[in-house]
């Protein structure tokens, strides 16, 4: 089947596409910039470009290697339906890296700390799905580099391109990593058949979805305790957040089928808790 040009415009610009995460871990990444560095606008503006750039590299190289398991899962995706090649799609992420390695090296002589940790999350971006390594592979490795990809390394960029000291604010990173790991859990339930196939070694695969459901509101408990002890005057909406979250992953075990809108949803309350929790602690 021949495809028009505007076809082929439309499944380039798809190929960074997972789910949502090409303008929501750019967002988190920004939102989180922005809270750490007190307000200032052109360095969330530059990072931010960043870590959109990183984003759509990692999606696109991610698609790239996942594309004989995708046309069991993500048939819409631009790849297994055949709206470009393997070539092209190549060509096009290896654009992304360029961009994205123009952006972290543009101010390496006056921010080399910033400028590597940037580097550092490009690397990750690649190691994420490339052959042999392929850090997705494993559960607990798959979903920490996603969350230092969205939130630890902006959150490292941002203090070290203001100069901002926040060892003293580390604790926070407990509950946010805790409910990180829950969310790619949920995730991961909609991927098994995918995942199955290219060898990949997730929670729901090596336990079975309803053991993975236990270990996500388990997660979630270990979240809200941290939390609890971090938090203070939002101390309330912050459990609210968690709280609802576990309601949500509870109606997975009538329902699996859901996963999705479950993911949609949780995903949802963890931005707004994460939002409180940083906000409360670099204000």
């Amino acid at each position: 089947m021949k495809l028009s040009r505007w076809e082929k415009i439309k499944g380039i610009a798809a190929l960074p596409k997972s789910y949502f995460s090409l303008f929501t871990s750019p967002l988190i990444a920004s939102s989180t910039i922005y809270v750490v560095t007190g307000g200032v606008v052109e360095t969330t503006f530059l990072l931010g470009m960043f870590f959109f750039l990183s984003t759509a590299f990692l999606n696109s190289f991610n698609n790239i290697m996942d594309t004989r398991s995708d046309r069991l899962t993500k048939q819409n995706f631009p790849l297994p339906n055949g709206l470009v090649t393997v070539k092209q799609a190549a060509l096009f992420s290896a654009g992304l890296f360029s961009a994205a390695f123009f952006v972290a090296t543009a101010g390496s002589t006056r921010f080399a700390t910033t400028s590597y940790i940037l580097l550092f999350n490009l690397l990750l971006a690649f190691l994420y799905s490339a052959p042999v390594i392929r850090l997705k592979r494993y559960p607990i490795v798959k979903a920490t580099v996603l969350i230092a990809h969205t939130v630890f390394l902006p959150m490292a960029a941002a203090a070290t391109a203001v100069n901002r000291d926040i060892t003293s604010h580390l604790p926070v990173a407990a509950p946010v990593y805790l409910m990180g790991l829950a969310i790619h859990t949920i995730q991961d339930i909609g991927d098994v058949a995918g995942d199955r196939l290219v060898g990949d070694k997730t929670f729901p695969i090596l336990l079975g979805v309803r053991r993975s459901l236990v270990i996500v509101l388990a997660l979630l408990l270990g979240a809200g305790v941290s939390a609890w002890f971090v938090s203070d005057s939002l101390r309330f909406p912050v459990m609210f957040g968690l709280v609802s979250m576990g309601l949500l992953v509870s109606t997975l075990f009538l329902h699996p089928g859901r996963w999705k809108q479950v993911f949609w949803g949780c995903s949802f309350l963890s931005f707004f808790v994460l939002m409180l929790l940083l906000v409360e602690t670099f204000r």
